[in-house]
């Protein structure tokens, strides 16, 4: 198999530095050069590259390769260097093909034939190479040998070593070391070598492996850790505003994995009592680490929210801080030890105080309803306020109030000795309403039924009932009895139409009741006839050898006007088909606008018309029926007579052309 290789403009000085077994001709350039070299490729087969070369006497000529072929003098039948054909050489420049799979002893050799762009026009300039015969070639030895080696870590009580991988077809040789440098070789056992790499031999034999060992360490990280953790390593936020913040304990290496001493911390709020600072009650407690001593590295979040008062975070040694229910002043009576005084790292202080007054609070005057109008209660709402209670009391016979507003604990009244503040006032009594609703009724004009599943319905008319609430001193609700989306309610003195369309026609009322009261509402009966319901036909009868067909348009009950092809007003009747038999496309509409359409029929129809299925020849003059063959061309029998000789006469002078084409030939 041959495989291309082409190069251009290449120069005399790399074809020299060639290795080439035969070349035919002498030093002197020739009409082209033939040449071969025999190699060995990697699995051991030999193969011959092939070249041809230009001429350089002819530097600005081209030569094409037109004939390229491979003889051999051990009788096989080599593979053809097709590739070569139509190529070009021009000067120095050359082009190469690759015989693989040569036979050992065997000797090759190409002959080609060029054609020359100027000189040797129109001839085959041919030229032969000498034969190149390859030699056996020895088997390559295999790079599989393969070495690999890691380094242990260095630690403070040793330093790093190193580990040789498993030998894979070579031997490690012994370890050399300077120091903290190494060097070891690996030695690839017979048949094998190393493939090409750093520290591998030119030859694949050895491959050597350099580097540096890190010693034992030594220093801080290899002091020995104390027994537990300081308390250096322990740190907090605080956020005074919030009274909130986390404790931190660093995880600092140590043997135990403890602080050295362990404690607790609980954060608290206080609220004013009074309008002043102290005294103060408990209000919010958060138990850190959930009453547990906190000891282990970790992180661990307080809040004790402040509502009008003071927050503090303690802290102890000795067990859990736990505040007593009151302060009168500071430390007293529970002494307070804060966070801040642990000897920690964070901000200072870890309380915060809000000012003082925060807990003061104003009541406000309730929210009245006066009985100013008949039908509405008189009412008394105290208003809801942060810190204080009320108490609402009415007398309904009078309509005298009296809202008593106290403060809750720990909020206060400013300026009030008695801490109680009230509310009076008259709201007045209930007024009952008088109610005397009516209702009145008006109805339209009757309008013809629409069609369902093909019958007339009954005729309908709208109805207007007027609610009317103007000699009623209280709102009334109107209801409909079986409609209830015209429950509608009339103010006091007002009136409001409501109109219902669709009435029922004859027979039946409405019910109407407001205020406890019945309305009977009679439905007055339409006196109109039912629609007409009306259904289209048609028929069709197809042409004939002696009619030209026709179609019918008729309707069933009713009148029909007809749209055909796109005309309208159309009545019902016959009419004739088309002379040339196209489609009608017929709909049809009621001729009174309120009768309906049958639902069964769908516009439009199309109606269709086809030629007679027997034969009918000819037609003599008197026929109606055109011919099909002269039919579809519009012409009549005369034309159609006509259009014959004239057939007659081009196929005479069809004759004639191609008779004058037999003699010109």
């Amino acid at each position: 198999m041959f495989k291309k290789i082409i190069a251009i403009g290449g120069t005399l000085a790399i074809a020299a530095s060639l290795s080439v077994i035969a070349v035919a001709g002498a030093a002197e350039a020739t009409h082209p050069v033939v040449s071969g070299t025999a190699a060995c490729d990697t699995s051991g087969v030999p193969y011959i590259t092939w070249r041809v070369t230009g001429d350089t006497r002819y530097a600005n000529e081209t030569a094409t390769i037109k004939v390229a072929e491979l003889t051999s003098t051990g009788g096989d039948s080599p593979s053809q260097p097709t590739s070569l054909l139509e190529q070009t050489v021009k000067g120095a420049g050359f082009v190469e093909a690759t015989q693989s799979n040569a036979t050992a002893g065997t000797g090759y050799s190409l002959t080609v034939k060029v054609q020359w762009t100027n000189h040797s026009t129109g001839n085959l300039v041919s030229q032969k190479s000498d034969v190149v015969t390859p030699a056996s070639c020895a088997v390559p030895t295999p790079e599989d040998a393969m070495a690999s080696l890691t380094k242990t870590v260095a630690t403070c009580d040793v330093a790093a070593e190193l580990v040789l991988g498993a030998p894979n077809n070579f031997a490690w040789g012994d370890i050399t070391r300077d120091g903290v440098n190494y060097t070891v070789t690996a030695t690839a056992l017979d048949g094998h070598r190393f493939p090409a790499g750093d520290g591998v031999s030119s030859d694949g034999l050895t491959m050597v492996f350099t580097g540096t060992l890190d010693p034992k360490k030594t220093g801080v990280e290899c002091t020995p850790p104390p027994d537990c953790i300081p308390a250096s390593a322990v740190s907090y936020t605080y956020d005074g505003p919030s009274n909130s913040g986390t404790i931190h304990v660093e995880n600092v290496p140590s043997i135990s994995g403890e602080l050295c001493e362990g404690f607790w911390a609980t954060a608290t709020s206080w609220k004013y009592k009074t309008d002043g600072v102290w005294p103060q009650t408990l209000d919010v407690v958060d138990y850190v680490n959930g009453k547990q001593e906190i000891t282990a590295p970790g992180d661990y979040p307080f809040q004790a929210v402040i509502t009008c008062g003071q927050g503090d975070v303690y802290a102890s040694f000795t067990g859990q801080p736990e505040p007593g229910p009151i302060l009168t002043g500071p430390s007293t009576p529970y002494i307070e030890k804060f966070l801040h005084g642990m000897g920690f790292t964070g901000p200072f202080p870890t309380w915060f105080a809000q000012d003082a007054g925060c807990n003061v609070v104003v009541p406000v005057a309730p929210e009245v309803t006066t009985a100013t109008e008949c039908g509405i209660a008189p009412t008394v709402v105290a208003k809801t306020t942060e810190g204080i209670d009320y108490v609402v009391k009415l007398d309904t016979t009078t309509g005298d109030y009296v809202v008593t507003a106290t403060p809750k604990a720990n909020y206060y009244f400013a300026g009030d000795d008695d801490q109680v503040i009230k509310f009076k006032g008259n709201v007045g009594v209930l007024v009952d309403c008088v109610e005397q609703p009516d209702v009145v009724a008006a109805f339209g004009d009757c309008t013809p039924g629409e069609f369902d599943d093909g019958l007339s319905l009954e005729p309908t008319r709208s109805a207007t009932l007027t609610f009317d609430n103007s000699a009623s001193t209280k709102p009334v609700l109107f209801q409909v009895l079986g409609l209830p989306e015209f429950d509608t309610v009339v103010a006091a003195g007002e009136s409001v139409d409501v109109v219902i369309e669709n009435a029922t026609a004859t027979g039946t009322s409405f019910a109407v009741i407001a205020a406890g009261r019945s309305f009977e509402i009679p439905i007055p009966a339409c006196d109109l006839p039912p629609l007409a319901l009306v259904t289209p036909t048609y028929s069709v009868t197809q042409p004939t050898c002696t009619t030209s067909g026709s179609y019918t348009l008729g309707s069933v009950v009713g009148e029909l006007t007809w749209t055909v092809n796109g005309v309208s007003g159309v009545a019902s009747g016959t009419y004739p088909a088309p002379s040339n038999r196209s489609d009608v496309t017929i709909s049809a509409a009621p001729a009174v606008a309120a009768d309906g359409l049958d639902p069964d029929w769908v516009n439009p129809v199309v109606l269709t018309f086809t030629a007679p299925s027997t034969d009918c020849g000819f037609n003599p003059p008197t026929l109606s029926y055109d011919p099909p063959t002269l039919a579809y061309t519009g012409l009549t029998v005369g034309t159609g007579l006509s259009l014959a000789g004239g057939l007659l006469f081009v196929g005479f002078a069809g004759l004639m052309v191609a008779r004058s084409r037999k003699v010109q030939g």
